[in-house]
């Protein structure tokens, strides 16, 4: 597009790392945004492939240095300068050298979902056992010759042996850890063993969640991948092409565990079963028994008075119809088709159902529940696509062998559903995307005549209004647009000057909703809204500030925040002319 040449910022979503978001436009980061979150790791987003993207944390210390952070039992050595698994010379030997209970372990206290992996293989011993210590007390056997599982506790999740290469696998144990203090490798079972000699061992990982993920390694602190705390989320929802810049509001998930640990009645749940959205193998499957009843995976939460989004990802198996259900306080049910991804009906709230790829939708349901009181998340598999009355999942008699796949519930506060909020043992929080701003910018912004253009999903949108404009860092000299649900005062221009308001102005309508255009131009006192290719809105106030415009803003905690995805956004430090807005806003 020519205009671009005419503009002084440009910010298509694609460059980032931790803490900055890259602008297009200036190329020597003038114009680069500082964007925060928050202190965990709980936000996600859908990546490039299509696939939903965790942060993640490896908890150990000196992952892959075990002559340091780690303790060693008695009669046990490393070594260092193995051949890996990996073409690199960084495995160790981990040796016992007397029949005694010989064990390496690092001091971690961890509670909730837990995956405790290393890479391991066979020297002159055979076999290892993978364990963790303390509240609960989880280990499997591992057969490093033939690649097997030779026993578990019942404590155990799941565990898994995968050839890695060079003659190693990697092996892992998944469990439910309750103040666990400890993990430990034994180079031999049984624990004591029944003679002296090493297996190799390289690069061990602990992190939460039902799966062994990519390896991180690790020195005298935990590290992290995927979505780091402060990133930027550039998001690829709905099979996209090019990226949103994903902006939400503060949510929890207040759901304890979001994959795991669900009451069943008349069904079997199998865990880890088949590929999440995810695109790891960390969905469950449900499967029906042979009784007469309904056949459903629960689980409960606390509710207050209070407007509830709840979620979850569904896949068919045998079974193609899903029903998805609330009860007491926040009685609802609705009936899926998982083969058409329709939603067939819903009693007591409103419904809506997003295409995840794979054979995978998101279900959602919004309910207001008018009084606190405890709720069962209910999802039972169907025979047909008959509603249910609130509450209540499908009674019919199972074949015992039917079923189809979950993964990631989700309860929030709020009346649309936002990105998924992973949870291990406790409700968890992501924080609003705070503080996207570029900031000492005066020298791309036109002060007293310009030009500022957004494309934006307001596809969810709440009573307040989300902002984004102009201002000198304070509240007091400032140009803001906001949006809004409404269906008369959508759109809000708002423009201070010396901490007194110049313009107040609320028009439009925004409930259709979807993806839009705007463009707001300042010229020496008049302003003007383009709304997806027409005007929307002309009006006067201040024609100049009462200090310098220095600070763009998408979302600045410390004056107003916009919370919708964002395709785009551009400065000009001019009054574009009519045919120029209405060019740059149509659809």
């Amino acid at each position: 597009m020519s205009l671009l040449n005419d503009a002084s910022l440009v910010m298509i979503p694609s460059g980032y790392k931790d803490t900055k978001l890259y602008s297009v436009k200036p190329t020597n980061g003038d114009g680069d945004f500082t964007f925060s979150r928050g202190s965990n790791l709980a936000a996600t987003r859908v990546n490039s492939e299509g696939l939903i993207e965790k942060g993640r944390e490896n908890l150990l210390l000196q992952s892959n240095q075990f002559d340091t952070t780690w303790a060693f039992g008695a009669a046990v050595s490393v070594s260092s300068g193995q051949a890996g698994y990996d073409g690199s010379n960084d495995a160790w030997s981990l040796t016992k050298t007397a029949t005694i209970f010989a064990n390496i372990s690092q001091s971690v206290s961890h509670s909730g979902i837990h995956t405790f992996s290393v890479y391991a293989k066979q020297g002159t011993n055979t076999s290892m056992i993978l364990r963790s210590l303390g509240g609960t007390d989880a280990y499997s056997y591992f057969d490093l010759s033939a690649g097997t599982i030779t026993g578990n506790t019942s404590n155990i999740i799941d565990s898994q042996i995968q050839a890695a290469g060079n003659g190693f696998y990697r092996c892992s144990i998944t469990y439910n850890a309750s103040s666990n203090t400890s993990i430990v490798m034994y180079p031999e079972v049984p624990f004591t063993g029944t003679s002296a000699g090493n297996i190799l061992i390289q690069d061990a990982q602990l992190e939460q969640g039902l799966v062994a993920t990519d390896y991180i390694e690790t020195t005298t602190t935990t590290a992290q991948a995927g979505i780091l705390e402060d990133m930027p989320r550039l998001d690829y929802s709905g099979g996209a092409t090019c990226p949103s810049l994903l902006l939400e509001p503060q949510r929890s998930n207040v759901l304890a565990n979001s994959e795991y640990g669900f009451n069943n009645t008349n069904s079997i749940i199998t865990y880890n079963a088949t590929t999440s959205p995810e695109g790891l193998q960390n969905a469950f499957k449900l499967t029906e028994n042979s009784a007469a009843g309904s056949h459903r995976a629960d689980t409960n939460f606390n509710a207050d008075a209070d407007t509830y989004t709840f979620s979850v990802f569904a896949k068919a198996g045998e079974r193609n119809y899903i029903n998805f259900a609330g009860s007491n306080v926040g009685a609802f049910s609705s009936t899926f088709n998982l083969s058409t991804g329709v939603l067939e009906g819903i009693t007591g709230g409103t419904g809506d159902i997003e295409d995840y790829g794979n054979g995978w939708y998101r279900l959602i349901v919004t309910k207001t529940i008018s009084s606190a009181g405890g709720v069962a998340v209910r999802i039972g598999t169907a025979t047909s696509s008959a509603t249910q009355s609130a509450g209540n999942t499908q009674n019919y008699t199972g074949d015992g062998v039917s079923g189809l796949y979950l993964y990631g519930y989700m309860v929030e506060r709020g009346s649309y559903p936002t990105s998924y909020i992973p949870t291990y043992g406790s409700s968890v929080t992501r924080s609003a995307d705070d503080d996207c701003s570029a900031t000492s910018v005066s020298a791309l912004i036109g002060q007293t005549a310009g030009t500022l253009f957004i494309e934006y999903d307001i596809t969810n949108l709440e009573a307040g209004y989300d902002w984004f404009g102009l201002s000198d860092g304070t509240t007091n000299n400032r140009l803001l647009l906001g949006v809004s649900d409404s269906s008369t005062q959508g759109y809000r221009l708002f423009v201070s000057s010396g901490g007194t308001t110049s313009i107040d102005t609320r028009f439009g309508n925004t409930t259709a909703g979807g993806v839009v255009k705007v463009a707001v131009r300042y010229n020496s006192g008049a302003y003007e809204v383009y709304v997806n290719g027409s005007e929307a809105l002309t009006t006067t106030g201040v024609s100049s500030f009462a200090a310098t415009l220095s600070e763009v803003m998408l979302d600045d905690v410390t004056i107003l925040a916009l919370s919708v995805p964002v395709k785009q956004f551009i400065v000009f430090p001019t009054a574009l002319t009519d045919a120029e807005c209405e060019q740059l806003t149509t659809i």
